[in-house]
């Protein structure tokens, strides 16, 4: 796969990680780490709640984001 090179290539990966986090969640398959580190996410179903808002508010924020085209007429990648 190819990285996404506009903000509605990015959106669509959003979307796509919104929906396997919750069949995830949906199916039982998501359980908390025990580590001394993680003082705040015990709970699974909390933490897939709070990570599928924050996936919603993202997909929300970027769905009047258009990208405009390089320089030179492409869409190269975007390096990380």
């Amino acid at each position: 796969m190819t990285d996404p090179v506009s903000a509605d290539a990015i959106r669509e990966e959003i979307r796509a990680s919104l929906r396997r986090l919750r069949r995830l969640g949906n199916e039982g398959r998501i359980v908390m780490a025990k580590d001394s580190r993680n003082t705040d996410w015990h709970d699974s179903r909390v933490a897939v709640e709070i990570a599928a808002a924050a996936l919603e508010r993202a997909d929300a924020a970027m769905l009047w984001m258009r990208t405009l085209p390089h320089p030179d007429g492409e869409y190269p990648p975007i390096p990380d």
